[in-house]
């Protein structure tokens, strides 16, 4: 082998240039003018060429092995066809195909570099005067030579720069389609894959949120004191430190399978980020949509069912219609819309990560943040944060909420007064209005003033009651169910504003003074308001701690309760393991958290056996005895047992209100009416009749034409009856009984019994 010139040492240097693409992998040796980059080679092995002149003119081509052309016109060297004299990329084209069928090897591309005759027909464009153009051959039957070509062909311009040592490095050039090829449909798929668990993530606080609001926890909480910023801070603190550590194990998983599409030097900062700000965002977003729902089951169902159609579904759809290049107006357009959804969000940004060395490749961008990778993903869900938590402050803030509802409030309400309102009722009121235009506030605990609630449907629920309630009574409201009992505590504790009237707890006003009033509450609903997953001794510091008690108080605090409730053997038990009379218990036991100065009660011993009623009663005589005590019931026994005072209620009317002993003799031994008419438009003239006739008469219960009234006992049986019989006809009775009553421990419901006259009409 003959010796080679300097020049020709540099230009055979032995270093390997590795090149790949999607059906070859080639090796070629690369030659680089230690001068000028001139005349470069390129051979499909490691063959190294056996001699060579000084190249002095540009070209150069793609070959078989131990075949090149150099020198003032390029020629094949020994093992070759003949010598062929080159002037041109033509000449070069006319070459390849005459010496096609003569070489073994496959010849892929060619170049001619700084073809002058080219160059010649580009001087009537301004752009190209004083360009020299190098012109490339490729084989078509290789669809991804034409761009392996120019990867190569800028690979050895920077090679020749580098001089003799570049030769031992080593390069890899990927080629891409553009536009995307349906073959790219496994990165969108890859990146909706991976996003997808991050759609279910957002299921799980909202659940908890809408669990809370759903049991009345969250209302209970407030009523303790619970500042709403204190609310939302611990709860999102609390889903963002789990979703942290989601992220981490996920760019964990990424690291041990080397996706360096994700944690590559380039992009692990903006894969973290994207997650973190999706969960931020999506976690805000999910507290939003909170509110629609009154069931938590349904609103995780909802969330992980909209996260999913809207991360991977329509994700799929724009990246689809993308492919087609008559939809990617279409496509560029939706998507702008759903980047207002995070999941959509993420899984945009996910893709986009996966995409981005062929988009590189291309030179459509130069870093992961670029707004069409991260950027417009990123940019939305930041605006969208903060949007999303306006919602919650919105719908959700007490001064919000109270202004809104204000706005249906009227504090001059017109009284609502039945033209037969028992006696004690309307002294009762008389007593209430004297106190107020005397301006004693202080004398009652409790003082309700025409309160009345009208819902949106025109249905009234409670109708202008009013009555006062002074410290160390336990006032017992007796009705059956739908009277209006809860709605007026309810009222009370405000869980909503009155429509109507006003009310005053400790001297402040509910509308004008919540706060102060709260702090005077304790409430036990008529649904347990527990959180299933924290046991009672776990429920009751966390009460104490809303309530303010200071820690190192809380064990005796704890104690205390569970003595007096008869829950210390229930201590360490989580409330989803308590039997329904435990969970009354400590319903009653939450209640009592802090010494509140009332204390309101709703059917505490609902659900209870006869033993396990009897240590509630117990219970609640026992701290009648430093507070005073609402309660409601339907059960005569238990109004008997605790109340001082007792307050009957019917269809959203206070039919009369006295002590114990009032009104047993009042109403104990009575006899009861019950009337049918032939009409309802009847009703008016009955009603006048029996305030004439009967004028201690009450109507307990009975709408249209069926009427059930109670009449003292201060007529005979006989006189009763008689006067019905003699006024039917005029009346327009169609039927009617008489019978006495007394009292019962069946509940109100049953509040009659006994012989009685039956008489129908014919």
């Amino acid at each position: 082998m003959t010796a080679q010139p300097q020049c020709c040492r540099a230009l055979y240097a032995n270093g390997v240039y590795s090149l790949s693409s999607a059906s070859d992998d080639m090796h070629p040796t690369l030659a680089a003018d230690c001068c000028m980059h001139y005349a470069l080679m390129l051979y499909l092995d490691a063959a190294v060429p056996q001699e060579c002149g000084t190249p002095k003119h540009a070209l150069f081509f793609i070959t078989e092995p131990v075949r090149w052309c150099c020198g003032s016109s390029a020629r094949v060297l020994e093992g070759g066809v003949n010598e062929t004299h080159l002037t041109g990329a033509q000449a070069l084209s006319d070459y390849l195909l005459d010496t096609w069928y003569v070489h073994d090897m496959p010849r892929y591309g060619a170049v001619s570099c700084i073809d002058r005759n080219v160059t010649a027909l580009l001087r009537f464009a301004d752009e190209w005067r004083g360009t020299n153009v190098n012109v490339f051959l490729y084989n078509s039957s290789s669809h991804h030579q034409a761009g392996l070509n120019l990867a190569t062909y800028y690979d050895l311009f920077i090679k020749s720069f580098l001089g003799r040592d570049s030769a031992f490095m080593r390069y890899k050039v990927e080629l891409f389609n553009e536009p995307a090829s349906q073959s790219q449909l496994g990165f969108i798929f890859i990146g909706a894959l991976v996003m997808i668990p991050f759609t279910f993530l957002p299921a799980n606080p909202v659940a908890w949120v809408v669990k809370e609001r759903q049991c009345g926890s969250r209302h209970l909480q407030d009523l303790c004191g619970l500042s709403f910023f204190v609310y939302w801070t611990a709860n999102y603190t609390f889903d963002m430190l789990a979703y942290f550590v989601t992220t981490l194990l996920c760019i964990l998983i990424f690291c041990i399978f080397s996706r360096q599409d994700f944690v590559g030097p380039d992009r692990a900062g903006g894969t973290f980020m994207l997650l973190m700000v999706y969960g931020l965002t999506s976690t805000a977003g999910a507290y939003a949509l909170s509110f629609l729902f009154k069931e938590h089951s349904s609103a995780q169902t909802i969330v992980m069912g909209v996260g999913f159609v809207a991360g991977f579904l329509l994700l799929m759809l724009v990246y689809v219609l993308a492919l087609d290049p008559s939809n990617v107006d279409t496509s560029d357009k939706m998507r702008w819309e759903f980047r207002l959804i995070p999941s959509y969000c993420i899984g945009e940004g996910l893709i986009g990560l996966l995409m981005l060395d062929s988009k590189l490749a291309m030179g459509t961008a130069t870093s992961a943040w670029d707004m069409d990778q991260l950027g417009w993903p990123l940019l939305y869900m930041a605006v969208e944060l903060p949007a999303f938590w306006l919602i919650v402050l919105c719908v959700d803030h007490p001064a919000v909420r109270r202004c809104l509802q204000r706005l249906r409030y009227n504090r001059d309400a017109e009284p609502i007064i039945p033209s037969d309102e028992d006696s004690d009722v309307e002294d009762e009121r008389e007593a209430v209005y004297e106190a107020g235009q005397m301006g004693d506030t202080t004398s009652d605990v409790v003082r309700v003033v025409n309160l009345q609630k009208r819902y949106g449907n025109g249905n009234i629920a409670v109708k202008g009651i009013t009555f006062s309630i002074f410290p160390g009574e336990v006032f017992g409201f007796l009705g059956t169910n739908g009277a209006g009992k809860t709605t007026t505590i309810s009222m009370l504790c405000q869980q909503f504003l009155p429509t109507g009237g006003s009310a005053y707890v400790c001297g402040y006003d509910i509308v004008e003074q919540s706060k102060e009033a709260l702090q005077c509450i304790g409430y036990c609903p008529q649904f347990d308001a527990t959180l299933d997953l924290l046991t009672v001794e776990e429920q009751l510091e966390l009460y104490a701690g809303i309530r303010g008690i200071v820690r190192a108080e809380w064990p005796a605090l704890v104690d205390a309760l569970c003595t007096l409730c008869e829950l210390t053997m229930y201590r360490k038990t989580v409330t989803s393991a308590l039997s329904g009379g435990n969970r009354r218990k400590l319903s009653v036991a939450i209640a009592l958290v802090g010494g509140p100065q009332v204390v309101f009660l709703d059917e505490p011993s609902a659900g209870m056996d006869p033993v396990a009623r009897r240590g509630m009663w117990t219970a609640i005589q026992r701290a009648a005895g430093h507070c005073s005590v609402v309660l409601t019931t339907h059960h005569l026994e238990e109004v008997e047992a605790l109340a001082d005072i007792v307050a009957i209620m019917v269809r959203g009317y206070v039919r009369c209100v006295g002590d114990k002993v009032h009104l047993k003799n009042k109403f104990g031994s009575a006899f009861e009416v019950s009337v049918r008419l032939a009409s309802a438009q009847h009703a008016e003239l009955f009603a006048s009749f029996m305030q004439a006739a009967f004028p201690d008469a009450v109507r307990s219960e009975g709408e249209g034409r069926r009427l059930v009234y109670q009449l003292p006992r201060d007529r005979g049986f006989g006189d009763v009856f008689q006067t019905f019989q003699a006024n039917k006809e005029q009346l327009h009775i169609t039927g009617y009984s008489v019978s006495q009553t007394a009292h019962s421990a069946d509940g109100f419901s049953s509040f009659s019994w006994g012989h009685g006259v039956v008489v129908e009409g014919s």
